[in-house]
């Protein structure tokens, strides 16, 4: 099996779940950070890079089993969502994604008023 979409899109998804689980909690396991990200057709271990990039990168900080979303991936979240090349090249995203996305637009205030 094998990530469904770009690894870039990964990453994304990844950084906002994140966000948003930390929102309501203080630091993630990667068994609840895994329920919300691998989808049908997945698996837990197909998202191994995209995880080991962000944490290079200073995105993410791992801790045994805690993952912890950094100020540095809340800048690259930011950026991401902002970039006009983003997309979800055609595929279903699931609620929780959705509602976080949400939630981020509100919060970070990224549509512009009429």
């Amino acid at each position: 099996m094998a990530l469904k979409g770009t690894e870039e899109n990964a990453k994304v998804r990844v950084l906002l779940i994140l966000w948003d689980l930390q929102a309501h909690q203080t630091e993630a396991g990667k068994g609840d950070l895994n329920r919300c990200i691998v989808r049908t057709g997945e698996k837990a271990s197909d998202y191994q890079p995209v995880l080991q990039s962000l944490q290079e990168s200073g995105a993410i900080a791992i801790e045994k089993e805690k993952i912890t979303l950094t100020a540095t991936g809340i800048e690259t979240l930011t950026t991401s969502l902002q970039d006009d090349s983003f997309g979800f090249d055609g595929q279903q995203i699931g609620a929780r994604f959705g509602n976080a996305l949400v939630k981020w637009i509100r919060l970070h205030q990224l549509v512009p008023v009429a």
